[in-house]
């Protein structure tokens, strides 16, 4: 299903636990290892890489619309080897905050 516009605001519609999810497991991530430090087109890695590094910033900050976008529509080979449980945990939060959007729930 394609998701709502990602306005300013999106962030603050996520509920408090899935942004403290989302906050955890982009905290578990390394950027200069592995699947993530060899991502091509290199535009796309340097994108990625400013949508995970925001999102471990702080559990309450903010993560722009354009950032939240990148996360959301991330394969999830593309956040870490098909084995790393860091990567599995990253995946899943966007997956919830992904269901969360599209579904309209504001319980934030």
């Amino acid at each position: 299903m394609p998701l709502p516009a990602l306005d300013g605001e999106a962030y603050l519609r996520i509920p408090a636990g899935l942004r403290s999810n989302l906050y955890g497991a982009a905290g578990r991530i390394d950027l200069r290892r592995g699947r993530l430090a060899q991502i091509q087109p290199g535009a796309y890695r340097q994108q990625l890489h400013a949508a995970i590094s925001q999102a471990r910033r702080s559990a309450s900050g903010r993560i722009g619309g354009q950032h939240l976008a990148v996360l959301l529509d991330a394969a999830r080979e593309d956040l870490g080897a098909p084995g790393s449980t860091p990567a599995q945990r990253l995946y899943e939060a966007i997956q919830e905050i992904r269901a969360v959007l599209v579904t309209g729930a504001d319980t934030a």
